[in-house]
């Protein structure tokens, strides 16, 4: 695609954009104001295509990820990001940022096939292939960003209920490993007094 016509592409893109909740400043009057914060994408792999230029043109931040290392710090980033993109290149790259992906993080996954794809398309959320138009590849991020969204907002409290499940867990383990050690010390303390008791 030649610089010209990518110019007429991001001039018909509108930029995304999601709502954030900011809490007003102590002291400062008024409730939490709705402001809308850009939704993060990591990408990883060969930008042959120019697909990074098009998400940052249609109002996407973008991370752009060298390594697993990277990849891995992004996916466990605070705010977490909103997708992650791989553009097919080597398949042991790919497959590994599938796993290392999946293992750290919930959210969607987009492939931009390349010519000749080898992967597994039902690894992926979303898949591009090679000669589909920008438009029509950003209108279906959006639509898989917003649609992770609402799940995962769905979800929450679930997440929450299952994290103070484990949390009551681990202090009921905690307890019942005290309670065991309590009792095999006054064991041990009943045993030294039977030694100790004078014969009749």
């Amino acid at each position: 695609m030649t610089l010209d016509k990518l110019s007429r592409v991001f001039a018909r893109l509108q930029p995304i954009r999601h709502p954030l909740i900011l809490l007003p400043e102590p002291g400062q009057r008024g409730g939490a104001k709705n402001i809308m914060a850009a939704a993060t994408i990591i990408h990883l792999g060969t930008d042959d295509r120019h697909r990074v230029t098009v998400l940052k043109a249609a109002g996407y931040l973008v991370n752009i990820c060298d390594s697993f290392s990277q990849l891995h710090s992004a996916l466990v980033a605070i705010p977490p990001a909103d997708a992650v993109a791989v553009s097919e290149s080597r398949n042991e790259l790919c497959e590994r940022a599938i796993s290392l992906t999946r293992a750290s993080s919930a959210v969607p996954l987009i492939l931009f096939q390349s010519d000749i794809s080898q992967l597994n398309e039902a690894d992926f959320d979303l898949v591009v292939p090679t000669l589909t138009p920008p438009k029509v590849w950003i209108d279906e991020i959006k639509k898989l960003i917003e649609e992770s969204g609402a799940l995962r907002l769905r979800l929450e409290p679930l997440r929450q209920e299952s994290a103070a499940l484990q949390q009551k867990s681990a202090l009921l383990r905690a307890e019942s490993a005290a309670a065991r050690e309590k009792s095999r010390r006054e064991r041990g303390r009943s045993r030294m007094e039977v030694r100790r008791k004078p014969p009749k």
